[in-house]
């Protein structure tokens, strides 16, 4: 019989990503499973950087995106667990000290 521990919905926050969520929560529930809501931060566009005076102007863009992306886990963190409150658990997001820029 198949047997799942652990169900990862990766999010973009859009509507089809949003529409799919109560599938993964039931998925979860069945399973008795841990679910893990996953959103990737965009990459900054390499151009920005030319326009920077010592990595400020990207260290604020940075922080604005982490900003969002934290509110907006929150806000799917809390719709989940408005569901189910066993399908969550604290956790403090990873965020790289080092972003990696996209390039050729």
């Amino acid at each position: 019989m198949l047997s799942l521990k652990h169900v990862l919905l990766p999010t973009d926050f859009s509507p089809r990503a949003t529409g799919i969520a109560p599938q993964a929560i039931e998925l979860a529930r069945h399973f008795e499973a841990k679910l893990t809501l996953l959103h990737v931060l965009p990459p900054i566009n390499i151009a920005w950087t030319a326009l920077d005076d010592g990595g400020t102007l990207f260290d604020q863009l940075l922080q604005a995106q982490r900003e969002v992306a934290q509110k907006q886990l929150g806000n799917a963190r809390n719709s989940v667990e408005s569901r189910d409150s066993r399908l969550t658990h604290s956790t403090t997001p990873y965020f790289s000290s080092q972003p990696r820029l996209s390039g050729a």
